[in-house]
């Protein structure tokens, strides 16, 4: 039997535990953490390109200088030490780190003419001779990608030194030797074997052998194929 009271008191229960459709539920306050460098241990960091990757990324995709697609930058038939494209030509030597290499450039016979000395002094890093600026001003880099081989004329005194200079090089050149002889005949460099991407050239060095002395180098028909 149950009493009168209890089932009063069931009722009351029941009631209280009913759902009120109008009622606004406010929501559990939600613990709130400060923000941390990384989400996990196990997420890796997000790389950012630096200005340096950016500019190179700028020399890869720049366009190649003007005049480059015909592929000559000098025959000298003009009699004068001038190029077909870039900034032209300039004598240089170690004295910028300084050597005492001295050379003298001129045009004779429709080619470049180089008469110098090698300073005993300045070994193993002396050198003398003409060097071309591919880009608009002087060690300004320009874009040889397209056309990475290096063709010209040499006879004289060997072996004749070539050097390429490159942003992505830093300050020192890549080098290499060229064995010439008496007579006139026709050689090939890859600049891709000292520079990986010739995307950033700001110089090619011609010059004299590697030893103290004097010498006489001839150089004609400079292209890039």
């Amino acid at each position: 039997m149950v009493l009168p009271g209890f089932l009063a008191l069931c009722v009351a229960m029941l009631a209280c535990n009913k759902t009120n459709p109008d009622a606004t539920v406010e929501p559990t306050p939600e613990t709130t953490l400060p923000p941390t460098e990384h989400a996990g241990d196990d997420e890796p960091e997000q790389a950012t390109p630096s200005d340096e990757d950016e500019a190179r990324e700028r020399a890869r995709n720049a366009p190649p200088p003007a005049g480059l697609a015909a592929g000559v930058i000098a025959d000298f038939e003009s009699g004068e030490l001038r190029s077909e494209f870039g900034a032209g030509w300039q004598l240089a030597t170690d004295a910028m780190q300084g050597g005492a290499s001295k050379v003298k450039l001129s045009v004779e016979n429709g080619a470049m003419k180089m008469v110098g000395t090698i300073d005993e002094g300045s070994l193993p890093d002396a050198w003398a001779g003409a060097m071309f600026f591919p880009g608009d001003q002087a060690m300004r880099p320009a874009n040889l990608d397209s056309k990475p081989t290096l063709m010209f004329q040499a006879r004289g005194d060997g072996p004749l030194m070539v050097m390429v200079f490159a942003e992505q090089l830093g300050t020192t050149p890549a080098k290499t030797q060229v064995e010439i002889g008496e007579e006139w005949a026709k050689y090939e460099v890859d600049l891709r074997t000292l520079v990986a991407e010739p995307y950033d050239v700001t110089a090619i060095f011609f010059g004299g052998p590697p030893r103290a002395g004097q010498f006489e180098v001839h150089v004609d028909d400079v292209r890039l194929r």
